[in-house]
């Protein structure tokens, strides 16, 4: 079994703002076509609602730990993790897993 990454920094792709965050925190990946939003997803179970370039889309995600998220994976991170005061799911881009980045 693969080790946890202890430190995960990701970059939140709204404000283009880092945050170093535990790998213990929950994340949810996305489909590659989820590219840009216009702001927070909305999620309920295993699906998103999200707006992208004002329009309205779906999706799916599967929850994990931002420890099991590669570098260069896009990811949705909860407000609370970010410490924004917007609430809801925000795309964020993983930069680094315990000091390795995309490199």
């Amino acid at each position: 079994m693969t080790e946890l990454a202890k430190q995960i920094r990701v970059r939140d792709l709204a404000t283009d703002r880092q945050v170093l965050v535990s790998g213990g925190e929950t994340a949810l990946r996305v489909p590659y076509e989820v590219l840009m939003l216009d702001g927070p997803a909305a999620v309920e179970g295993e699906s998103i609602r999200y707006t992208s370039r004002g329009t309205e889309q779906t999706g799916r995600a599967k929850e994990a730990l931002l420890g099991e998220c590669a570098p260069g994976e896009r990811v949705l991170v909860h407000q609370r993790t970010l410490a924004k005061k917007e609430a809801g799911w925000w795309l964020c881009e993983v930069i680094e897993s315990d000091g390795q980045d995309i490199g």
